[in-house]
């Protein structure tokens, strides 16, 4: 492609949409000898330029290419079957399933089912699916193209994810996010219908995590804190194999709550309404059991948590001892 030696002393202005075309290909500086150009309707002997064929050429190629990235129907089609392309995808199912709006918006009927394909991007432009996203055991490092929005599951786990950025705003169902690299969970999700799993990750707090409707599990991370953590839980939290020494942070009312094998001390500033069962096994050092805990059926511990046995027996606490 011709590098603009030659350019006009005097040259024509170009429309907008020329310009921005020369700026993205050649730079601010050649643009810039454009911009500050006088419209002319003829040019004159003294402008001295002729433009060389291989230089319109140039300015028609980046014009057609342009036009190649513009959001519609056909161009969204053509890049979702170039990734079918890229990573082994059947375009039937694509054919079937995809519906491409004509301003390029892509709406799937069924469920986007591309587990183990060694994937490491996503088609573009998806906004809704009407389905379950099923992509676990692939090569995402994060959720860019991935739906705005999700009418089931979504489900990513065992990827090599750092970051959920680009996941969808909303999931109906459950969100799996298992088996990453994920250290923070700071996306643009915002609510999720049923369970959040973020299990075996490398997560030490649960800042930037979404609304959830049923539980939350976040087992088998480094958490050292449960801020973030969400509040308005319809039944499970579980937070067990951590380092938390504090449940501050923690949701004040669930039906489960598990923390077992962590380095706590006390269950002071954690829940306050456990309806069914409160889980505080293989924790060494916790002794006391706060009165304030309101527990509706047993207390798990394990055997040799003998101070905390004897701190529950002379409360009152109904409670099971198992390994």
């Amino acid at each position: 492609m011709s590098e603009f030696n030659h350019l006009p002393q005097s040259p024509e202005t170009p429309s907008p949409h020329d310009l921005k075309i020369i700026k993205a290909l050649l730079g601010d500086e050649v643009a810039a000898k454009y911009e500050g150009a006088e419209v002319k309707t003829e040019r004159t002997k003294d402008a001295g330029y002729k433009p060389s064929e291989e230089d319109i050429n140039a300015v028609h190629e980046a014009t057609e290419n342009s036009k190649e990235f513009e959001k519609n129907a056909e161009n969204t089609k053509r890049q979702w079957m170039e990734w079918a392309d890229k990573f082994s995808v059947d375009k039937k199912h694509i054919e079937e399933s995809a519906n491409f709006k004509e301003n390029g918006d892509v709406v799937w009927v069924g469920n986007f089912n591309f587990s183990g394909k060694g994937l490491t991007e996503l088609p573009p432009n998806f906004t809704l699916l009407e389905g379950n996203f099923i992509c676990p055991d692939n090569k995402l490092t994060n959720l860019v193209n991935s739906p705005k929005k999700v009418t089931g599951n979504f489900v990513c786990n065992c990827n090599l994810l750092t970051s959920l950025k680009g996941s969808p705003i909303e999931v109906g169902g459950d969100f799996r996010c298992s088996i990453n690299k994920l250290t923070s969970l700071s996306s643009n999700l915002k609510k999720v219908g049923k369970i959040f799993y973020c299990d075996n990750n490398m997560l030490t707090n649960l800042i930037g995590s979404p609304e959830v409707g049923e539980s939350f599990m976040c087992d088998y991370n480094v958490l050292t804190s449960l801020e973030g953590a969400p509040q308005n839980l319809k039944y499970n939290f579980s937070c067990n194999h951590n380092q938390l020494r504090s449940l501050e942070g923690a949701p004040k009312k669930v039906e489960v709550f598990c923390c077992r094998n962590n380095q706590l001390s006390s269950v002071v500033k954690g829940p306050t309404d456990v309806a069914r069962i409160f889980d505080c096994r293989k924790n060494k050092d916790l002794k006391d059991f706060s009165t304030e805990i309101n527990v509706g059926e047993d207390i798990f511990v394990s055997p040799d948590q003998i101070e905390l046995i004897k701190n529950l027996r002379k409360k009152g606490y109904t409670f099971q001892v198992l390994i």
